[in-house]
C-alpha cells in the first residue's frame, strides 16, 4: 500500500493533466487482499484563468506633479549618498564629525551602583548621533586634542518604582570627551560626473536625470 498509492496517485494526476499545487491528503476507501486498491486524494488544483478580451480596456495614467521642492530633495539625498568625510581644522561645529573616545557615567542612588561605559574611536556625527539633549552643545568648539567634561540630563533611564514595575526616570550623565579627528562633510558639485555616478551610468547629463525623477 505504502508504494502502490503513491504511485497510482501520480499517474493519475499525468493522466488527468492535473496541476496540483499542494501535497493530497489520501484516504483508503478499500485495501483488503485479493480486492482492488481503492482510495480518494483530495488536492488543492492551480487555477485556470481565462482572459476574456481586454484589448478595448482604456486606462488613463496617473498623472503624478513632482514639485520643485520634492526633486531638490532627491538631489540632496543623492548628494549626501556620494558625501565624503574630509579633515577639518579649527573647532567643533554643526553637522561635523569627530572621531573622539567617550566617557559616559549615569549618576547613582542609593539603590544602585553607576552605570559606566567606554567607547574608544567613536565616530559621532554633531545632530545625528543619538545622544541625550545637551550633548552637542557640550562639544561644540572643541578642538583636536581637547578633553571636556560637562553633564547632562539623560531623559530614559529604566529604573524600578515602588509599586516594582519598570518606570522612566531622568538621571544626570557625565561625559568624559577627548578629541582626536575632526571632519567635515564634503558634498560633490552636480554635475554630469556626479549622475553618471549616482546612476551607474544610466543617465549622461543632469536633465537626463531629472527627467527621471
Amino acid at each position: 500500500v505504502n508504494h502502490l498509492v503513491p504511485e497510482s496517485y501520480d499517474k493519475a494526476v499525468q493522466e488527468l493533466g492535473l496541476s496540483p499545487i499542494e501535497r493530497p491528503k489520501l484516504s483508503l476507501v478499500q485495501a483488503d487482499p485479493g480486492e482492488p486498491l481503492i482510495f480518494t486524494a483530495t488536492v488543492a488544483l492551480r487555477p485556470e484563468v481565462n482572459l476574456g478580451d481586454y484589448s478595448s480596456v482604456e486606462i488613463e495614467p496617473e498623472i503624478i506633479d513632482v514639485s520643485d521642492e520634492a526633486v531638490d530633495r532627491v538631489i540632496a539625498q543623492l548628494r549626501e549618498s556620494r558625501a565624503t568625510w574630509e579633515p577639518k581644522d579649527g573647532t567643533v561645529g554643526a553637522d561635523d564629525m569627530i572621531i573622539a573616545d567617550i566617557v559616559m557615567e549615569l549618576g547613582s542612588d542609593p539603590e544602585s551602583r553607576n552605570r559606566r561605559t567606554e567607547r574608544n574611536g567613536s565616530e559621532i556625527i554633531i545632530g545625528k548621533n543619538g545622544f541625550p539633549p545637551g550633548f552637542d552643545s557640550g562639544v561644540d568648539g572643541m578642538s583636536v586634542g581637547d578633553t571636556r567634561k560637562f553633564a547632562v540630563i539623560w531623559p530614559a533611564v529604566p529604573q524600578t518604582g515602588e509599586d516594582g514595575e519598570a518606570e522612566v526616570a531622568p538621571r544626570e550623565a557625565l561625559f568624559t570627551v577627548t578629541v582626536h579627528e575632526l571632519r567635515h562633510q564634503s558634498l560633490p558639485e552636480v554635475d554630469d560626473d556626479f549622475v553618471k555616478s549616482v546612476s551607474e551610468g544610466q543617465f549622461e547629463t543632469l536633465n537626463d536625470l531629472l527627467a527621471d525623477i
